[in-house]
């Protein structure tokens, strides 16, 4: 089998993603929604890439549902996944790379159970990210939006410029190693009544939003903006805070996590004035 055959993988973009909700709750069995964002993108090339994926092969080799002949041929192919979408700030750079892979060395993919899929995507990411619940990647694969409960995907058709406010992606300034952070979140015993709250008010919003209601939306995401504050204050950056504690005294606008926080992009939900004024780089999402 030549890897020029699979000119449909070959010509697939991978677009990035956007964790709007349940970020870290996802690995205790919460909803999560994640949407693809294709201002972002990776594809498969032939050329030199700049990194060694050397560790991250080896490790695919140990995995039963890999097809490790199209593995060897995808690292003798010359081909690497040329990627714009930015490293360390929630987009899913490492998604996308996972995404590829798993389609192009796993037999059948397309014909497995989403439950199945999503389990074996969650393995190839675990090597990225230490515990992963696999959202970013099979979000990117079936390129659609997802709630994600209990490990079952479900698609959905939601269309985010419906949405009263704007959403905007905030930059940090710096980048993030998110597999220290999640791994914090899930060795972190206390507040548990906290966090209860924190997937109620979550798993209701995201319902909302499925369901094209917004009617409580920038009250919904303020509560999860406090909740996010007081148990993840380590995941919200010196050159966002102030931002975010402006946010919570204010009600035209709110900051919350893009993905596991600690850098990289943060998602602020409110109204076009508010971050005009902001001077900080901005992506306007929606």
């Amino acid at each position: 089998m030549e890897v020029g055959n699979r000119a449909d993988l070959l010509k697939k973009k991978y677009p990035a993603k956007l964790l709007l909700f349940g970020e870290h709750l996802v690995l205790n069995g919460a909803s999560s929604l994640a949407i693809p964002f294709h201002r972002y993108s990776a594809y498969w090339t032939k050329g030199k890439s700049s990194e060694s994926l050397d560790d991250f092969y080896i490790y695919l080799s140990s995995l039963s549902f890999v097809n490790q002949g199209k593995l060897k041929i995808l690292k003798s192919s010359g081909y690497y996944l040329e990627s714009n979408i930015p490293r360390g700030y929630g987009l899913g750079s490492s998604g996308a790379l996972c995404a590829a892979v798993y389609e192009f060395t796993v037999d059948q993919n397309s014909k497995k159970l989403p439950s199945v899929v999503i389990r074996e995507l969650s393995i190839i990411e675990n090597y990225f990210h230490g515990k992963s619940s696999g959202l970013d990647a099979y979000v990117i694969l079936m390129n659609r939006p997802i709630i994600l409960k209990g490990g079952i995907p479900k698609h959905i058709d939601i269309d985010i410029r419906a949405m009263p406010l704007n959403l905007y992606l905030i930059d940090s300034g710096q980048s993030r190693n998110s597999k220290d952070l999640i791994s914090k979140f899930v060795k972190e015993e206390s507040h548990e009544e906290e966090k209860k709250e924190l997937v109620r008010v979550s798993d209701k919003l995201i319902k909302d939003i499925s369901n094209g209601n917004y009617h409580d939306l920038l009250s919904l995401v303020k509560l999860i903006s406090q909740y996010q504050y007081d148990l993840l204050n380590y995941t919200i950056v010196g050159s966002i805070k102030p931002l975010w504690e402006e946010g919570l005294e204010s009600n035209t606008f709110s900051i919350k996590l893009c993905g596991a926080g600690g850098g990289g992009f943060y998602l602020g939900f409110g109204n076009q004035d508010c971050f005009n004024q902001l001077d900080m780089e901005k992506i306007l999402v929606n």
